[in-house]
């Protein structure tokens, strides 16, 4: 029998505590060198930049000149005061507060189609610096600047004289029955259609006589449509019923009515119940009864007629067209030299 010092406890060596103090100073020394590498490497690489730099910020304020040059420009048009071409020196130019020019230009491409032109420049020497190019679909607004309001074209006015068909409501008028013609309603005079069948347009002499000045407001001429009344368009001027943009165009609740044409006035007042199927442009106020139905209104841009022109322009939609590259324009950007590393 073995006793207790015949096999002795075996004791294993204890590890050794490393030091970690130099540890530490090599990961500060590692730290610091990948620190100074990126801050040499970003310094590098903000000095071969700052040419791009100057040039993207250069970039930046021209672009933004021509979206303010743009946003001016919608405004002018719903004031008539559309910018014309360069050519006739009707084109809007603006000084920039940093002195830059910013030009714009609109042109009719056809009856409701404009193409809009807006070009910054550092100054008016120099090079286009940023350029904006739009096509936009308008629709007649009634401007109440001056004597710049949606009416008839001159040319549809004076076949209208030239063929005698305008007849002059002098005083207040009321209408029954059946009617047909071109109305000229004058100055402070009323017409009434009281359960009248009325075939053509009624207007007021500014909306056909493009030499006379607008009506004020106390002078304003008014149609007022009463009872169970329709207005229809005829051949001599297609799609246009109403052309007193100067005027007042107003119906009471207990009416009835029909519209088939194009109707422009400075105030819309209509109330009751009816329809009115063409275009309604008002000037200043417009106030459409809930029970008046107006198909086709806010379900795209609405046509209007090609005899009347606008004062005012209101853009419903716009487009932007990509400008094709050219090969050669490719390869130019390709090769050029940005000054980088090689």
């Amino acid at each position: 029998m073995k006793t207790a010092t015949e096999n002795p406890r075996r004791v294993l060596p204890r590890p050794k505590r490393s030091n970690p103090q130099g540890w530490v100073l090599i990961s500060a020394l590692l730290l610091s060198s990948l620190l100074a590498a990126l801050t040499v490497t970003w310094a590098r690489h903000a000095v071969q930049a700052k040419a791009t730099l100057d040039i993207a910020a250069g970039a930046s304020q021209a672009e933004e000149s021509t979206k303010s040059g743009f946003a001016r420009t919608r405004t002018m048009m719903r004031n008539s005061e559309v910018p014309g071409g360069c050519s006739t020196g009707n084109e809007d130019i603006v000084t920039t507060p940093v002195g830059g020019i910013v030009i714009s230009e609109i042109h009719a491409i056809s009856h409701g189609l404009r193409e809009v032109w807006v070009v910054a420049k550092e100054d008016e020497n120099s090079a286009t610096e940023a350029m904006l190019h739009a096509f936009a679909e308008i629709i007649p607004g009634n401007g109440s600047m001056g004597d710049v309001r949606t009416r008839l074209q001159s040319s549809t006015c004076q076949q209208l004289f030239d063929a005698g068909d305008v007849t002059t409501v002098s005083s207040d008028t009321t209408l029954s029955g059946t009617a047909s013609g071109i109305y000229m309603v004058q100055d402070s005079v009323t017409l009434t259609l009281d359960d009248c069948v009325f075939t053509g347009v009624i207007a007021s002499t500014f909306g056909l006589a493009s030499s006379s000045t607008p009506a004020t407001v106390g002078d304003r001429p008014r149609l007022i449509i009463a009872g169970d009344s329709r207005l229809e368009s005829n051949v001599d001027v297609p799609g246009v019923s109403v052309v007193m943009p100067d005027g007042i165009v107003t119906s009471d609740s207990s009416s009835r009515f029909d519209i088939d044409g194009f109707v422009v006035g400075e105030e819309l007042l209509l109330e009751g119940r009816g329809t009115a199927r063409g275009m309604l442009v008002a000037g200043g106020v417009e106030s459409i009864g809930a029970d008046i139905l107006r198909p086709g209104h806010g379900r795209g841009v609405q046509s209007w007629p090609t005899d009347v022109i606008p004062g005012a322009e209101r853009i419903m939609t716009i487009v932007f067209p990509r400008d094709e590259v050219t090969d050669e324009e490719l390869d130019t950007m390709e090769s050029f030299d940005l000054g980088g590393e090689e």
